[in-house]
């Protein structure tokens, strides 16, 4: 072999491999046996949606607040986990920033407030 046609003789031999290995890898992906699959099938139902009843309170009965609504009476069952306390009036202003919840009624003189209810602090 003359060295003009020993590059030509090795670019030969590389390019056969690189075919064959093409070749091969090819066959193989083609017959590899299927990939498994998995379906989930979710049940789920949406949350409810919060209802707000707004009354006065006319009746508590165990478990069950009764409150007079301008649609009628309803009756309200709590949960043993319900928070429950004791209303009482602010011995001094809240300060700047205090976090409080608050209620408010549509009259036909527009908003009233009807009750502040501090958060306090956790810390």
């Amino acid at each position: 072999m003359s060295d003009r046609t020993r590059p030509l003789a090795v670019y030969a031999v590389f390019f056969v491999a690189v075919a064959l290995a093409a070749g091969i890898a090819s066959y193989v992906y083609k017959h590899e046996p299927p990939r498994d699959q998995l379906q989930v099938t979710i049940q789920a139902t949406a949350a409810p949606e919060p209802s707000v009843v707004s009354g006065s309170l006319t009746a508590i009965d165990g478990d069950s607040l009764t409150l007079t609504t301008a649609d009628g009476t309803v009756t309200l069952a709590l949960t043993p986990s319900a928070p429950i306390e004791e209303l009482q009036h602010a011995g001094a202003p809240l300060p700047d920033g205090a976090q409080v919840n608050v209620g408010v009624e549509d009259t036909e003189f527009g908003q009233v407030l009807t009750g502040i209810v501090a958060i306090e602090d956790g810390g």
